[in-house]
């Protein structure tokens, strides 16, 4: 349970700067990069009550 979400916040959040960084490298505004890792955390954070709601319902 603890390797998942980890696994589930490594995941999001690097997904989140990898997305950042080449819209960044694109547009070359760094701001998008601080944009979708504050979005990736987000999205970790939602997996993980996620996770721990259907860890509940068992």
């Amino acid at each position: 349970m603890l390797r998942d979400i980890a696994f589930e916040f490594f995941i999001m959040i690097a997904l989140g700067i990898f997305i950042g960084y080449i819209i960044a490298e694109y547009t070359d505004n760094n701001l998008w990069i601080v944009v979708f890792l504050l979005l990736g955390i987000f999205c970790a954070f939602g997996r993980l009550f996620k996770m721990i709601k259907d860890y509940e319902k068992r």
